[in-house]
């Protein structure tokens, strides 16, 4: 559902800001706090993990459910 924003009014795209900074901002604050996370992809599964630890014991443990699947 990718817009084209040369298609949109400016009052559209000024409503949708005020609208992203009433949400990040609720108390009108003069700074937003926005959490970022890293997460690692498990590329047998697709599902993030956010430690290298959590990766490798659940792919680890998928991958044995599969091999033993296949007997």
């Amino acid at each position: 559902m990718a817009l084209k924003l040369q298609r949109l009014s400016d009052d559209i795209i000024e409503a949708a800001k005020a609208s992203m900074f009433g949400i990040l901002s609720p108390h009108k604050e003069e700074h937003a706090v926005i959490q970022i996370y890293q997460q690692i992809e498990c590329p047998f599964t697709g599902r993030l993990f956010d430690s290298m630890d959590e990766l490798v014991r659940e792919t680890i443990l998928h991958l044995i459910e599969e091999l033993t699947a296949e007997e």
